[in-house]
């Protein structure tokens, strides 16, 4: 049955018009929480709106086309949907992977994908994926966090991005993710994800649990994982949560 909590009419088709109706809705309410410095921050939708647009910019600046891949290597982090929603909206496929993997795994989803670009956190997966080790085909490293390793920083990357040209918005059947298993028995795998698989998942969930804006949601699963992606993150951001 509908909840009471929607206020979008409109199903959704692309993660992008996903994130484009709920900053119509709800562009001053609060979309993400972290906590920094012993201190919980708050960023609203229409300031992760900006932010995305500006990592779309900066990531076009890197020469990223629609269909390239984009590999991210981080916990949860607010950078973590200003990646992925940049990328979709450049229609580029997102490659999330997990923190915790071995380095050779790692390497193995950057040169399985073909990723592009490969954005990450944490001096150990630096040092994995750059340099002397980086996998062929990897144009740019890029660090969420600072590090001893000549790599550039995501921030200063989005401070210096400037506005430029977007390609058309992707459609449902365009590719919007490459989600890899966690390699336990064997080398992780990719499974291909549409933009209709995922947001077909989004809406179903929607219709089933009773979530809305007043909601907040407190995010455990890894976002590189299909559960921890849709409950705590698509999901969260189709309701206005």
């Amino acid at each position: 049955m509908p909840t009471t909590g929607a206020v979008i009419d409109d199903a959704p088709t692309t993660l992008v018009a996903l994130l484009d109706a709920s900053v119509a809705a709800h562009a001053e309410r609060p979309a993400l929480g972290f906590r920094r410095q012993g201190q919980w921050r708050w960023m609203r939708y229409d300031a992760l709106q900006r932010h995305v647009l500006a990592c779309a910019y900066a990531l076009r600046g890197l020469g990223v086309e629609p269909g390239d891949r984009v590999a991210l290597i981080t916990e949860n982090a607010p950078e973590w949907p200003i990646v992925a929603y940049a990328c979709y909206r450049l229609g580029a496929v997102v490659v999330p992977t997990f923190a915790q993997q071995a380095p050779e795994q790692w390497r193995h989803v950057l040169t399985d994908s073909g990723a592009k670009v490969a954005i990450v956190a944490g001096e150990q997966i630096v040092e994995a994926v750059s340099g002397a080790r980086r996998p062929e085909g990897l144009a740019h490293v890029v660090s969420l966090t600072r590090t001893f390793h000549q790599v550039p920083l995501f921030d200063d990357l989005i401070a210096s991005a400037r506005p430029v040209a977007l390609p058309e918005a992707p459609g449902p059947d365009d590719l919007a993710s490459i989600l890899y298993t966690s390699g336990t028995t064997g080398d992780p795998r990719g499974v291909m994800l549409t933009h209709a698989n995922l947001t077909s998942n989004v809406c179903a969930v929607a219709a089933r649990f009773d979530l809305g804006p007043e909601d907040v949601g407190l995010s455990f699963l890894p976002w590189a994982h299909s559960l921890g992606q849709l409950a705590d993150l698509h999901v969260m951001l189709y309701r206005g949560a």
